[in-house]
């Protein structure tokens, strides 16, 4: 497939799939968005995703932030779980916590200016262990 290098990273904690789409996304060669939680909503994840950042970061990818949405039921909730195909991004929200949906958008704008960005409420898939890109990937088999 062309790699020169392979970059391993553990899954959050807790989270049950071990999936990096529930934290991470690439937009570009080289370019990516990682997760972030804010202050002590999550401490040991926030601290999770902000070493991968840096370890990236580090390893010459471009790192953009979007914030993660809370935790509540204890379900992942993630914006980075997107697709993007043809001339759209269909990235994830949830109508529990749409706190940080403005911000996830601005950033997935920012890394797809080309694109347009759908939100896709996905409430229901996270609660199967996944969200839009989990249930495309399935689709597309």
């Amino acid at each position: 497939f062309g790699c020169v290098r392979t970059d391993l990273l553990p899954p959050l904690p807790g989270e049950p799939t071990g999936h990096v789409d529930m934290f991470l996304t690439f937009t570009a060669p080289g370019e990516l968005i990682v997760g972030s939680y804010r202050f002590d909503d999550a401490p040991e994840p926030r601290q999770h995703l902000d070493a991968i950042a840096f370890y990236l970061a580090q390893r010459g990818y471009r790192v953009r932030r979007v914030p993660m949405p809370s935790q509540i039921d204890g379900f992942y909730r993630t914006y980075t779980n997107s697709v993007a195909v043809n001339g759209v991004v269909l990235m994830p929200y949830y109508e529990s916590d749409s706190s940080t949906l403005q911000e996830a958008l601005q950033v997935f704008q920012l890394a797809y200016p080309e694109r347009t960005i759908v939100p896709i409420e996905s409430s229901a898939l996270i609660k199967l262990d996944g969200a839009v890109h989990c249930a495309a990937m399935t689709l597309s088999r």
